[in-house]
């Protein structure tokens, strides 16, 4: 007797650092669900296809009035969708896709009741010290979905170059920003102890407040790349880094996902819930008595704290 073969639709989340601490489950997932298909927004298809190029990647339709007729084209035989994302549009999505079964996690505010099968937690934000990337482990394995998770960065670069990244930016998130005299204050400390290159990355939306933070530095020394790098350049330029430094962003998790030690800055948002999650060097930073699962401002984050985590690494 034969079986037929199972086809698995995974929904990725729809932000990048989301996605960068989802890597560790899906290949998980790959493991034992080897015909995959992941889905998720065009822009994402350059960084799935890095990390698993493996994995066939379908683009989402862009947003308008054709958007579920467009998924509804997208129809195949799925056996079963995964998804990570939790909003009721990715469900509907599944649901138009044809996957027979489709699996996320819900809650009392958010039940999802086109789900066939559902992980009930209390809430996201009230799930204790539960780390993201295991939330998704447990959603996984509850239902036998995945494999022996493994949480080594992919592609590690050995070779280094002299740069130090800073990461000042966070377009969709301002409270998450350190200030840029902040930012000014550890990089005059860096330029006076140390020979390093200091690269500034971000978005384009990132440029204004990278330029202010640039401004007046030598340009051998202090150089400004926002908004300016392909998405090859800069995961180049980050794994080739010594270090990373940046707020709660996806180039964070993503200097991480390769190896490259990181130092995050984190005020307001919940480093037990989105740490950095691979196994390479890791420093979090948080402003003095502000509570481990976060609330502070980030501005009370001193740079002589930054600058001594620094030396330390």
């Amino acid at each position: 007797m034969t079986t037929s073969k199972q086809f698995t639709l995974i929904r990725l989340p729809n932000w990048l650092g989301d996605i960068v601490m989802a890597l560790p489950v899906i290949g998980g997932i790959a493991k034992q669900k080897p015909s995959i298909t992941l889905l998720g927004n065009a822009s994402f298809a350059p960084l799935l296809n890095y990390f698993y190029p493996e994995l066939p990647y379908q683009a989402l339709p862009k947003k308008g009035f054709t958007y579920y007729p467009k998924c509804l084209a997208l129809r195949q035989p799925y056996s079963q969708a995964i998804l990570f994302a939790n909003s009721q549009r990715s469900d509907i999505e599944a649901l138009l896709m044809g996957a027979k079964k489709r699996y996320g996690i819900a809650w009392a505010q958010r039940p999802r009741k086109s789900l066939t099968h559902r992980y009930l937690i209390k809430h996201p934000e009230q799930d204790g010290q539960r780390h993201q990337t295991q939330l998704w482990a447990d959603f996984t394995a509850h239902f036998h979905l995945q494999q022996q998770i493994s949480y080594q960065p992919f592609h590690q670069q050995n070779d280094k170059d002299n740069s130090i990244i800073l990461i000042c930016g966070s377009e969709n998130s301002p409270e998450k920003r350190w200030p840029i005299s902040h930012w000014r204050t550890l990089i005059n400390a860096l330029l006076e102890n140390s020979s390093v290159t200091l690269l500034l990355t971000g978005t384009k939306n990132d440029q204004e407040i990278t330029h202010t933070i640039a401004n007046g530095y030598p340009k051998q020394r202090v150089q400004n790349l926002a908004g300016q790098t392909s998405f090859s350049d800069y995961l180049t330029y980050l794994s080739r880094a010594q270090l990373v430094i940046g707020n709660d962003t996806g180039g964070l998790h993503l200097a991480n996902a390769l190896g490259t030690p990181v130092i995050g800055l984190y005020g307001p948002t919940n480093p037990q819930r989105t740490r950095p999650i691979f196994a390479s060097s890791v420093a979090v930073l948080q402003p003095p008595n502000c509570p481990a699962n976060g609330g502070a401002e980030i501005a009370q984050l001193m740079p002589e704290s930054v600058l001594s985590a620094v030396q330390s690494v």
